[in-house]
């Protein structure tokens, strides 16, 4: 897999240090903010002594209500007001926590990105790993998404096959390309590992191999990421792994070679950026190796075809039907204009699987008559040797 090392000399040294140092006294600055959320807490527990002065002040009249026989209605509208009341206070008092909690952590994020200089998220994300808060990766803003920054391509094609990923790097690293051992060695990879040129967008989009139907697509395969399955007909199929895939593709859809599918889904292993996209081949439901097809599709293009442009070459790279070309009536013509020297009068008609059935002799000629019916074998050699020369 593509592995992208936090190296000494892609940081400021010095200037982190230094941030890591103002980092620590704002972590103690926020930790008064997380204050403000356990008074909270207080706050809903001096509610709960409240609650149950009010309670003692119910049990008197309930005590009292007692004596005039309506003691079980009584105890059982006591026993629900009581356990709503303690259970309103908890999930109140819980939900206050939290809200403390998250807030608090935020706050934390907020002043990490600002020592850092509002780095983005994968440089936040190792810092966060080296300081030992993986728990605020979740928080880590967004980035914007650059889907309109991709320019289409608009160049020539020459084929139906796309590279998946447009200017990707098929399996150049150790353990990317295909059988390599797994677990110990308890499985091998399965597909090839793609990698985007200098990772230096883990947005980048990957397209359909080769117009064809989608089977499946799951968002949230968690592996880590998407995972997406196209069915290119005669036996092929294709498949796409660590992905987000487009929203709102759905199974049934058909997308076109070289149109964008989605997007690479950024994950981590640790300090170590392992964002690649996994491309799997099968042929009539076999797995095969995808390697060639990866590297050797007819177009490599860098960036996706338009949606537009897509299907209009599609439709061009179609087979058209092959056209049949009738007998010009002009060669008809000077083909029964050649017989007449002989005396023979020709009757042509549009007919199929016919015979002669009327043959007189004159002159040393013949008149032929072509309808449907049987006749002498020797007539049908004549009709066969006109019809050679017609085509």
């Amino acid at each position: 897999m593509a592995t992208s090392i936090l190296r000494k000399e892609d940081l400021p040294v010095d200037e982190i240090s230094a941030n890591i140092r103002s980092l620590t006294s704002n972590i103690k600055s926020s930790s008064i903010k997380n204050l403000r959320f356990l008074s909270q807490g207080l706050t809903l527990s001096n509610q709960l002594d409240k609650e149950e002065s009010r309670l003692d002040e119910k049990q008197r009249k309930i005590d009292a209500e007692k004596m005039s026989g309506t003691t079980q209605v009584l105890d059982r509208y006591q026993d629900g007001y009581n356990a709503g009341v303690v259970k309103g206070i908890q999930t109140g008092f819980e939900k206050g926590f939290k809200d403390g909690v998250e807030y608090g952590q935020k706050s934390l994020l907020e002043d990490i990105i600002e020592q850092l200089g509002g780095k983005k998220a994968a440089i936040v994300g190792m810092v966060l790993s080296a300081l030992g808060l993986e728990g605020l990766r979740q928080y880590i803003p967004a980035e914007e998404d650059d889907s309109d920054k991709v320019t289409p391509y608009t160049g020539p094609i020459s084929g139906e096959t796309f590279s998946p990923l447009p200017g990707g790097k098929v399996g150049e690293q150790r353990g990317q390309e295909y059988g390599a051992p797994r677990d110990g060695g308890t499985r091998s990879h399965g597909g090839v590992d793609i990698t985007e040129h200098k990772l230096k967008d883990h947005r980048a989009p990957f397209v359909a191999y080769k117009t064809g139907k989608v089977i499946s697509v799951n968002p949230d395969a968690n592996l880590p990421g998407g995972a997406m399955t196209i069915d290119h007909g005669g036996g092929l199929r294709t498949r796409y792994v660590h992905v987000t895939p487009k929203e709102g593709l759905k199974v049934g859809d058909t997308v076109y070679g070289g149109q964008e599918i989605g997007r690479l889904h950024q994950y981590f292993e640790g300090t170590q950026e392992q964002t690649h996209l996994h491309f799997e081949v099968y042929r009539d439901g076999v797995r095969v190796d995808p390697t060639d097809y990866a590297r050797n599709p007819k177009n490599k293009i860098p960036t996706p075809l338009s949606p537009e442009r897509a299907k209009e070459v599609d439709q061009q790279l179609k087979p058209k039907p092959a056209a049949t070309t009738p007998t010009p009536p002009q060669k008809v013509s000077s083909l029964m204009q050649d017989m007449e020297p002989k005396g023979m009068i020709v009757a042509v008609q549009p007919i199929q699987s016919q015979t002669v059935v009327n043959n007189q002799s004159g002159n040393g000629g013949g008149i032929v008559v072509v309808s449907n019916g049987t006749s002498d074998d020797s007539r049908i050699s004549g009709i066969i040797a006109l019809a050679k020369r017609i085509s």
